[in-house]
């Protein structure tokens, strides 16, 4: 799709470092975004591996999650 102009950037959400290296393989990612928070641990290795390679990472709590 990007080789036909459809699309310009990729982002991906909710995912783990192997479904980010995965989507590398395809594709380029230019950007990553997570849950984060206390039981959602995957985060940490998510914000490694994108500081490793360079892909931008935002994360982001559920307004329903912040009130528990």
């Amino acid at each position: 799709m990007r080789r036909e102009e459809k699309i310009e950037r990729i982002g991906l959400s909710n995912v783990t470092a192997s479904q980010i290296v995965k989507a590398r393989s395809i594709t380029s990612v230019d950007a990553v975004q997570i849950r984060q928070g206390v039981a959602h641990t995957e985060s940490a290795d998510v914000l490694r591996l994108c500081e490793k390679q360079a892909v931008p990472f935002f994360s982001h709590v559920p307004r329903a999650a912040a009130r528990l």
